[in-house]
């Protein structure tokens, strides 16, 4: 089986960054497994998921670097495991539909099915789950209209392109499973859009 994906993932530190990696690296359908790091980022600082702060020259960065027919984008640095043939499930619906972004259900303690994306929606906070699976030539076609460069909304700018430019597929199946990071209830996290701290990232989405 030759590959298909070139896998990006978020690098915080050595361990981590082997760890995650390594979910990867052993599966066939995968070229290159690459790390994205925000530069701007103080040592030390807390990780944010790359679907929340994602810069646009990260973006550009992974056309530029990617050779596979598909960009899979690793969002949480913590640990990931795979299912059976969960790339292979992927790739496949997106060679079947034509689709630019596919993403999946997962587990964590319990099952987390996703909804289906909805033609038109904006909402800068739509849970694909951590793993999802971009069509190349779509990606560098975005790169090719010489986007605004943004600090934080690179992946909600990229994401808005894809979904005028083909359709975001929704695999109503559980591929994979996370950890979960972040154990504050529901109700603590849904006022971070508001904390005076993601000012910027109010602005820019």
């Amino acid at each position: 089986m030759k590959p298909r994906i070139d896998c990006f993932i978020p690098y915080v530190d050595e361990a981590q960054a082997a760890a995650l990696s390594s979910v990867f690296e052993k599966e066939p359908l995968v070229g290159d497994v690459v790390f994205l790091r925000n530069d701007d980022e103080p040592e030390g600082a807390p990780f944010i998921p790359l679907h929340k702060a994602m810069a646009t020259k990260a973006v550009v960065s992974m056309a530029k670097t990617a050779q596979q027919d598909y960009l899979l984008l690793c969002t949480q640095s913590a640990s990931i495991t795979l299912g059976h043939r969960a790339l292979e499930r992927m790739v496949s619906v997106a060679d079947v539909t034509g689709a630019a972004m596919v993403y999946a259900d997962r587990n964590k303690a319990i099952p987390v099915p996703t909804i289906d994306y909805q033609q038109g929606a904006l909402r800068d906070d739509f849970d694909f789950g951590p793993l999802v699976l971009l069509r190349r030539k779509t990606v560098c076609d975005f790169v090719a209209s010489r986007p605004e460069e943004l600090t934080f909304a690179g992946f909600y700018q990229l994401r808005l392109f894809l979904s005028r430019k083909g359709c975001i597929v929704h695999i109503p199946e559980f591929l994979y499973a996370e950890v979960e990071t972040d154990n504050r209830t529901s109700g603590q996290k849904q006022f971070d859009y508001v904390d005076p701290k993601n000012r910027a990232v109010q602005i820019e989405m």
